[in-house]
């Protein structure tokens, strides 16, 4: 939002500085004809799911709500959690478990500590095929490898969608001139310093075209294939925990492949996911003690 704000105040301070007149900028009638048609380009070639999505990401592209540190070691953690009751509960626990109707214990904490929408569902989906043994571990990563690639597809769109239609802004800011020189031309017999003012004015569409799409629309298009990417690289770290997982590897190291696909200015530390763990640990010790005392 602080780069957007300093496109603007450069151009219009610029523009100021060098004799123009800011108002001269307001032109309401070109910017209904570039973002109608803008918009009616989005609703043009987006389905209404698509356009959902769009929406979405846009307002996720503006909310600081990508994965931090905090986050990805809270993550850790409720994957070490999980994997711990999935092999000390067995099979059919753990099925009884995910289909409870309100919710079990595995997606009520998956939920709680889960960063990126749609994460709670994809770790308890995937504990359930690794925990009942249905299906062979290179299957499931095979599967997980599909999800995961419909997955980007969807998050990848809006972005592209948004591509589009900052390169169709200039497009349709020099439509917006030329109008305006057409309806120029019809006023020859006018003084020339009216004419002048009229095609100044038509000019206007193409420098809003242009600011348009390479000051506002193009970063937060790039901004939302950030998002995206980030929400991808969640979804790979839980891919890589619940992969260890389902070849049998202990809950500790399954949890350490996740944690090396973390990227390196995200990644917590060895020691740090230890300390985490023993707390995690500790509390739950002090829970179950809690009755005990009491008796």
């Amino acid at each position: 939002m602080f780069g957007m704000l300093l496109v603007l105040m450069s151009v219009v301070g610029g523009y100021s500085l060098e004799g123009g007149d800011p108002a001269a900028l307001v032109r309401p009638e070109e910017l209904l004809m570039i973002g109608g048609a803008g918009a009616g380009m989005a609703i043009a070639f987006n389905r209404p799911e698509h356009l959902a999505a769009l929406l979405r990401a846009l307002r996720a592209s503006f909310r600081r709500s990508e994965p931090t540190k905090r986050s990805y070691l809270a993550t850790l953690i409720t994957l070490l959690s999980v994997f711990e009751f999935a092999r000390r509960a067995g099979p059919s626990r753990v099925e009884a478990d995910l289909d409870a109707p309100d919710g079990g214990a595995v997606l009520e904490r998956c939920k709680a500590s889960l960063a990126v929408a749609g994460t709670p569902e994809f770790v308890c989906d995937s504990i359930r095929m690794a925990a009942l043994g249905r299906v062979a571990p290179r299957d499931l990563e095979d599967m997980l490898e599909c999800d995961l690639d419909v997955g980007r597809q969807a998050r990848e769109r809006p972005a592209e969608s948004a591509r589009s239609l900052a390169d169709a802004l200039p497009g349709f800011g020099i439509a917006a001139a030329v109008l305006g020189v057409v309806i120029t031309m019809g006023s020859m017999d006018r003084p020339p310093a009216e004419i002048g003012a009229k095609v100044g004015a038509a000019m206007m569409g193409t420098f809003l075209g242009i600011l348009l799409s390479y000051g506002f629309a193009s970063p937060v298009a790039e901004r939302m294939a950030g998002v995206a990417d980030r929400e991808s690289q969640y979804f790979e770290v839980i891919r890589a925990g619940v992969a260890g997982f389902a070849r049998g590897m202990p809950s500790a190291i399954a949890v350490e492949f996740a944690r090396r696909e973390i990227p390196p200015d995200l990644r917590p530390s060895f020691q740090s996911v230890e300390e985490a763990w023993r707390a995690e640990l500790a509390t739950a010790a002090a829970i179950r003690a809690g009755p005990m005392k009491k008796v």
